[in-house]
């Protein structure tokens, strides 16, 4: 008696369907990603409107993964789905600012407390490294604001607190496109910070916490006049 081949199970359609998600989510991912790079770099202004056919056109995909990338952005606040209208890019709001900077300075200034100084040596060679890293990207305003998020992460992780590193973390997103227009609103903006990047590490480099800290507020609140200071619409 001649042996049937076995019928195609479960395991061949979820392959296939696995396939179709992958390349679904492939597709939603990268629409995502090309979208939010471009809002927190500020290469798309706020203020105005993204539509799913030209984003879709642009990136040669169709407009269903374009739609899953808009409502993802708008869930974490970068756009503001319209029906009729398309995707807002909000603008960067005082309250916004204001709201941030406080948060950052009550996180960054307890981290120093808590660390306390002289900080651990491996510390210190850390932020020396992002600091020569962030010297040499200041032809790129990206690049430079993702090292200064990365020196800044260094010293809120270094007080062992996981939920406040987790918090600080979670404003990655406002931080690029605040720390963006701050560096180009700033005379001198890249020289700037890092004038007041060096003066950090040295400070947490001595014995007076409380110095050190305050040069950390100094600095952000240089920070958040510069983003203040800007025209508005």
């Amino acid at each position: 008696m001649a042996v049937k081949p076995p019928l195609p199970g479960p395991r061949t359609a979820t392959a296939k369907d696995g396939t179709r998600s992958t390349r679904k989510e492939s597709a939603q991912q990268r629409a995502y990603a090309h979208l939010k790079q471009q809002i927190t770099v500020g290469a798309l202004a706020g203020g105005g409107y993204l539509t799913e056919s030209a984003i879709a056109e642009e990136l040669g995909i169709s407009r269903t993964p374009v739609r899953e990338a808009l409502f993802r952005l708008d869930v974490e606040n970068l756009v503001k789905l319209v029906p009729g209208r398309g995707a807002f890019i909000p603008e960067v709001s005082e309250r916004a600012i204001r709201e941030v900077m406080e948060v950052r300075t009550m996180i960054e200034t307890h981290a120093v407390t808590k660390i306390g100084c002289p900080i651990p040596d491996v510390l210190q060679a850390r932020l020396q490294e992002y600091l020569r890293a962030q010297q040499g990207a200041e032809s790129s305003s990206e690049d430079f604001i993702a090292l200064d998020r990365t020196f800044h992460q260094a010293i809120v992780d270094a007080a062992g607190s996981s939920l406040l590193s987790s918090i600080y973390r979670s404003m990655r997103d406002q931080q690029t496109r605040m720390g963006v227009r701050a560096v180009v609103q700033r005379a001198d903006g890249f020289k700037s910070v890092m004038r007041e990047h060096r003066a950090i590490a040295k400070a947490l480099m001595g014995d007076d916490t409380e110095a050190a800290a305050k040069v950390v507020r100094d600095h952000l609140s240089n920070t958040k006049r510069a983003l203040l200071d800007t025209d508005r619409p």
